[in-house]
């Protein structure tokens, strides 16, 4: 069995480049497919196997849930007669830090045929009992995430949707507006005003996370990013000579030309550097991003989005309003789940196709019922308790009946739950110090089930990460890691000698909450509760813990191995001790990444660790805006000590030092 490697194609070189694309025409794959090297690995691995032959290789999860991958899923069910998938419920390969499967595939072997999957909680469980793998034969075609429901279901949910509408039969769809810069081009108020761009700013809005719990963009979001001073106005200078843009406007352009904004790709491609194209504003936004559900909003007041957002334009005889209303069901976000791929902490990712071919219930209705609609969204607790409720009005028009709506609602609540299950390696230390550490976590929640021999069955419906930590780490597959304590640094459980912490450890208290059976809706609001807890240890402390990227490990660096902060008087024993040193460096790299300074209480730079844990994830330009930043940090640096220069000899100076 081997272990692909997985190597983004951005970080290969013209040769690696053109031996994959050679790889995949041999295998007449389309080499759009090419996004990872491990695509090429595979196919050439297939190519060399003989008749009779095992093909058996650890793959990330991607090969059965992004477009990209479908050629190559059609080549392994072209070229082998069997193909077995093997799935994790946890992260059983620790140094690879993703999720992953096992493919096996078998050619031409006396095996009965077709695509069979298999879930473990291990890699243990491969060699100590028989693997039971289910056979899926009428629907190999659909996308291979959908393993996590049986064929039957499967069936049912074609049968359900049969008549429903497609969102492409009742819209168009535009990828939002590309800048080549937001940072540039986005500007908050006080830009706006110091640079006299007020006849020349489009409203605009960045990310979906920024909008209120609504189905309807208002006017509110300019409102607040106003008071925070939060970038909300897009620069649109199309159409306007350039003898007409006033001058500190021109002033501002020229900090792009010197900070290299306009020598970017996509802006060498205008005619004019910084004249974005296609800025126009639509009927509602579909937002393809989404950690809890993907969202629609009516933009009744047109704003302008970025391509974090597809434009939404509607075909004659539907309304947005009939759109929303028959959007938001367990049905339509059912298939959202199966459409779409997942990644990166259980975030949830549609592509246009993707988008444009889910279901969707079209049905005349009236301006009560869609004010009843956004009452009971913008009222609901969480999108479970809105879909409970709002089911039983949508779904009843498709011909479901009761039954049917708790069979979709239960579909939807599993699939759901298996992409927002995953925990990262630093998230499992993070749990293990909240006990380690005796502090108090979140109710544990179980449903209680009793099947047709009456034995009783405990579902885990909220804790199955804690659990499964627990356990892992019990069994020796994690090791303790920054703990700052010398009995658990870099220590399995197996080599914890200490035994008043391994007993303090063993008595931990949980609080359980049994669920009953059958309970769809005690199910579904559970889902909305936050996994986290802490209550004695400092912000920057809890961000230390949670997060081990990219970001994190420059601010620890600089902390640590710089005498530049301890010289100048940042890096103190006092401030060492609470990291107080590291938030502040945090604070000044941010300032550089974000490339304004708005203040970062602590929220905020929750918010930004997590959003710069992973560059390559954030930005596809990532090793540019990697140089760019060390560029500007080493200049950040060099004038910091200038200043602290000329304050030491100021003060040193006694003419200037008061008498």
């Amino acid at each position: 069995m081997q272990r692909s490697p997985y190597i983004n194609k951005k970080l290969l070189t013209q040769e690696q480049i053109s031996k994959c694309l050679e790889i995949h025409n041999n295998s007449n794959i389309p080499t759009t497919s090419i996004s990872n090297i491990w695509t090429a690995f595979l196919l050439k691995s297939a190519q060399h196997l003989k008749n009779k032959g095992i093909l058996t290789f650890v793959l990330p999860t991607e090969l059965l849930q992004v477009n990209y991958a479908e050629k190559i899923r059609k080549f392994l069910r072209k070229e082998f007669n069997r193909i077995e998938i093997i799935l994790f419920k946890k992260l059983s390969f620790s140094d690879i830090e993703q999720d992953t499967v096992i493919l096996i595939a078998y050619k031409n072997y006396d095996l009965e045929l077709g695509l069979f999957f298999s879930e473990v909680d291990s890699i243990r469980q491969l060699n100590d009992s028989k693997i039971n793998f289910n056979k899926y034969t009428n629907h190999v075609d659909r996308k291979w995430a959908s393993y996590v429901l049986s064929e039957n279901e499967i069936k049912y949910l074609d049968s359900a949707s049969k008549d429903c509408k497609r969102i492409f039969d009742v819209c168009n769809s535009k990828t939002g507006i590309v800048t080549a810069a937001n940072s540039f081009f986005i500007v908050n108020k006080e830009t706006v005003i110091e640079y006299d761009m007020q006849k020349y700013v489009k409203p605009i809005i960045q990310k979906s996370s920024y909008l209120d719990k609504s189905v309807e963009i208002t006017l509110d979001y300019i409102n607040k990013s106003n008071q925070k001073n939060k970038p909300a106005y897009l620069i649109d200078l199309n159409g306007v000579p350039d003898k007409q843009i006033p001058l500190k406007l021109k002033q501002y352009l020229g900090k792009g030309v010197s900070s290299g904004i306009s020598g970017r790709y996509k802006c060498l491609k205008r005619k004019r550097w910084f004249d974005i194209p296609l800025i126009e504003s639509s009927e509602a936004i579909f937002y393809k991003r989404a950690h809890e559900f993907p969202k629609i909003l009516n933009n009744a007041h047109a704003l302008y989005t970025t391509d974090s957002g597809y434009r939404i334009y509607m075909k004659d005889g539907y309304s947005v309003e009939q759109l929303l209303f028959g959007f938001y069901n367990s049905l339509t976000l059912l298939h959202s789940e199966i459409n779409g791929r997942h990644y990166g902490g259980g975030v949830l990712e549609l592509v246009p196709s993707e988008f444009k071919s889910l279901p969707v219930i079209i049905d005349n209705i009236s301006t009560e019922e869609y004010n009843n609609f956004k009452a009971l969204f913008a009222g609901a607790k969480s999108i479970e308790d809105f879909l409970h409720k709002h089911d039983y009005n949508i779904l009843p028009k498709i011909g479901l009946k009761n039954k049917d709506i708790q069979k979709i609602q239960a579909m939807y609540a599993k699939i759901k739950f298996k992409r927002k299950s995953v925990w990262t390696r630093a998230d499992k230390l993070f749990f293990l110090n909240t006990i380690l550490n005796n502090f108090p976590c979140p109710v544990i929640y179980l449903q209680k089930e009793i099947d047709d021999n009456f034995n009783t069955i405990y579902n885990v419906v909220d804790g199955k990460q804690r659990l499964t930590t627990i356990l892992d780490f019990y069994e020796g597959k994690l090791r303790i890691t920054k703990s700052g304590d010398s009995d658990l640094d870099n220590k399995k459980w197996s080599q914890i000698k200490n035994r008043e912490i391994k007993n303090q450890f063993m008595n931990y208290l949980f609080t359980v909450e049994i669920l009953d059976d059958g309970n769809t809706t005690q199910w579904n609001e559970v889902f909305d509760r936050l996994n986290r807890n802490s209550k004695t240890l400092s912000r920057q402390e809890l961000r230390y813990a949670r997060y081990e990227g990219w970001f994190i490990k420059i601010a620890e660096k600089e902390a640590v191995e710089s005498p530049f902060w301890r010289e100048i008087g940042v890096s103190t024993t006092g401030r060492m001790r609470r990291m107080k040193d590291v938030e502040f460096i945090s604070i000044l790299l941010l300032v550089i990444l974000e490339e304004e300074i708005v203040g970062f209480p602590q929220d905020n730079l929750d918010e930004l660790y997590a959003k710069y844990d992973h560059l390559d994830e954030l930005d596809e330009d990532h090793v540019d805006k990697e140089d760019s930043f060390n560029s500007k940090f080493k200049s950040v640096k060099r004038f910091i000590t200038k200043a602290n220069t000329c304050h030491n000899t100021f003060t040193k100076d006694k003419t200037f030092t008061k008498k």
